[in-house]
């Protein structure tokens, strides 16, 4: 009786076993199906499609400043000289970092030197931006807070942005902070 209990419970066991490793199985399979869907490719769109988003709303309202300063051709030229600065700076440091492997980004039919068009172009527009934020500023009020020295000649918003870079580039080389654009802005900017 002991030998047969002994055998039966040995035939659960090992049936039980077996139900446990197929349904493992079961949920691996199901795992792989719903999680390997292209997913890299998929997000490869996504960021692609951000990308080109991004850079497209930039340029239309880089384009829209450029009508607003056409009164103003030294702001004009400036901001066309302070955006083409800009997409050539970019361009390099986007070069360097991509031939090193710092960072890569997803593979587009517009690119050159597996850099996307789209980001040289939007600094493009980030530099007209930039001009205009200066163009704005150029206004009597605004005048007054830019050109009031506070400490060593500099003014309230060089300060205010040399502090913004600062803080972002101390969480960039803590690694809270992947990309340099927080703090390189500011600090070119002031």
């Amino acid at each position: 009786m002991r030998q047969e209990l002994d055998k039966h419970y040995k035939a659960l066991k090992i049936s039980a076993t077996n139900q446990v490793k197929q349904t493992k199985a079961h949920i691996n399979d199901i795992k792989t199906k719903f999680f390997n869907m292209d997913l890299p490719r998929r997000m490869e769109i996504v960021l692609r499609s951000r990308i080109r988003f991004l850079s497209i709303v930039t340029g239309l309202i880089a384009l829209v400043t450029l009508f607003i300063m056409v009164q103003d051709s030294l702001y004009l030229i400036a901001s066309l000289l302070t955006g083409f600065i800009a997409m050539v700076i970019d361009f390099f440091i986007e070069y360097r970092g991509v031939s090193k492997r710092a960072w890569d980004y997803p593979t587009t039919y517009l690119s050159f030197k597996k850099i996307p068009i789209e980001v040289p172009l939007l600094f493009f527009s980030c530099g007209i931006l930039t001009t205009f934020a200066l163009y704005c500023f150029s206004i009597q009020p605004m005048v007054m807070i830019i050109s009031t020295s506070v400490i060593a000649g500099l003014s309230y918003v060089q300060i205010a942005l040399f502090l913004s870079g600062i803080f972002f580039m101390l969480q960039y080389f803590r690694g809270a902070v992947k990309s340099i654009v927080f703090w390189a802005l500011p600090i070119s900017i002031a």
